[in-house]
C-alpha cells in the first residue's frame, strides 16, 4: 500500500507525488473548496457553510499528516 499518487493540479498549476491517503485528502480538499464556491455563487449559505465546515475539518487534520507541506503546496 506504499503506491505513490502523482496529482496535478490544473487550476494553480502544480504537481506533486503523495501517499494515496494524502492525494485523497488533496482531491478532497480542492473538491470541497470548489463546491464551497459554487454554493456561495448560487446564494445557498448553508450549503456553502457545509462545504467549508467539512473542509476546515480535513485541512485540520491534513496539517498534521506527515506530507502536509507538500498537500499545502498542491492546494493552494
Amino acid at each position: 500500500m506504499n503506491t505513490q499518487v502523482t496529482l496535478d493540479n490544473p487550476h494553480n498549476y502544480s504537481s506533486g507525488s503523495f501517499s494515496q491517503e494524502a492525494a485523497g485528502m488533496c482531491i478532497w480538499l480542492i473538491a470541497l473548496s470548489f463546491c464551497a464556491i459554487v454554493a456561495f455563487e448560487k446564494g445557498d449559505f448553508a450549503e456553502m457553510e457545509n462545504f467549508s465546515y467539512h473542509q476546515v475539518r480535513l485541512m485540520e487534520y491534513a496539517r498534521e499528516h506527515s506530507e502536509w507541506d507538500n498537500i499545502a503546496r498542491v492546494i493552494d
